[in-house]
């Protein structure tokens, strides 16, 4: 078994669906596409509106804790995040918490109302203890210097939501990283839709990374509109191989709803994806997808395996709403992995 270290977000996410056409106090059409709820949202504008939520299911949400629930079965994973305090874990994180090799909580948790449709999902959240998270708070409750040096991969996901992270990278790089043993490990980072943080912010962390590339093998995880963004401020396309090069880190992969692409310095890979048209669940898939990818890259596998196991495993989220089943609070089904 591998040591994983993931952090450092947690939410409670509300699953909703948005309401069309009521039928009766059982019966509902709902809005079927994003494109749909906008409109509806337009057709407001002047007056006012009500739409109703109907709420699906309340789940552990967050990269971090979706991350590390995909990789429990398989690894020794520690995890640091917004879960609670230490004496008072909340109660929806407490089997989460129980399963973790190392279980550092920092504050309670943020909420999200996730409202899902054929074509999409909106996330509404409400961030304030992320906001409030402050440096010394996370540096006073870990040991990084054991931590690290214990992992094969530390995950830091979630950037985006986290205006800590710069500097949290900052003091890894700075101050951490000098005392880590000369094993070298992987980091994997996930900014989680950088759109509403500056040009400034993005390049600073990417500045940042190309740092950390002294201890660590860097993989960063983008989605399509994130690798655009990125890809436009290093003055190139959503191109993993033209990213990974002018950012200057060991591997770039994009996941896309009808393809991912991985590229290291020697290659680039593609796997289609079976684009699911009825999901029966979206919120989690892209960190279902990174569990995936970052079992392969811990297990040594090469690239294209790597990233087919991030696809099949997102894939079989998507359909089933299953990243591995669960019976009397144990986790049974193993992650999919290919055949030799």
């Amino acid at each position: 078994m591998s040591n994983i270290f993931v952090g450092f977000d947690g939410f409670t996410d509300h699953i909703s669906q948005a309401v069309d056409q009521r039928e009766s106090a059982t019966l509902y059409t709902p809005i079927p596409t994003l494109r749909a709820f906008g409109e509806r949202i337009a057709e407001a504008s002047g007056k006012s509106g009500n739409i109703e939520l109907v709420l699906k299911n309340t789940q552990i949400g967050g990269n971090a804790p979706l991350l590390a629930q995909g990789l429990f079965p398989f690894h020794r994973v520690s995890f640091a995040g917004l879960i609670g305090y230490p004496q008072a874990i909340e109660p929806l994180f407490a089997f989460f918490a129980e399963q973790c090799d190392s279980c550092y909580p920092l504050g309670p948790s943020g909420e999200t109302d996730a409202i899902e449709f054929e074509d999409g999902k909106l996330f509404l959240g409400k961030q304030r203890p992320l906001l409030e998270l402050h440096l010394d708070q996370i540096v006073s409750n870990i040991d990084f210097v054991d931590a690290l040096n214990r992992c094969d991969l530390f995950a830091s996901v979630n950037w985006t939501m986290l205006p800590i992270m710069n500097s949290l990278w900052r003091y890894i790089a700075h101050t951490i990283v000098a005392q880590l043993t000369t094993k070298k490990r992987w980091m994997f980072v996930d900014l989680a839709d950088p759109a509403k943080r500056t040009d400034h912010d993005i390049l600073e962390a990417l500045n940042i990374l190309k740092t950390l590339q002294t201890g660590f093998h860097v993989v960063l995880g983008l989605n399509h509109a994130e690798a655009l963004r990125v890809g436009q401020l290093l003055g190139t396309d959503a191109n993993p191989s033209e990213i990974r090069r002018r950012a200057n880190l060991s591997q770039v992969v994009i996941h896309s709803p009808t393809e991912a692409r991985a590229a290291n310095r020697e290659e680039e890979c593609v796997v289609k994806v079976d684009f699911c048209k009825k999901p029966v669940i979206q919120t989690g898939a892209g960190d279902t997808f990174n569990a995936g990818y970052c079992h392969g890259l811990v297990s040594g596998w090469n690239l294209a395996q790597t990233l087919q196991n991030g696809v099949l495993l997102a894939s079989r989220y998507v359909h089933t709403g299953l990243i591995i089943s669960q019976s009397g609070g144990k986790y049974l089904q193993p992650m999919l992995r290919l055949r030799e």
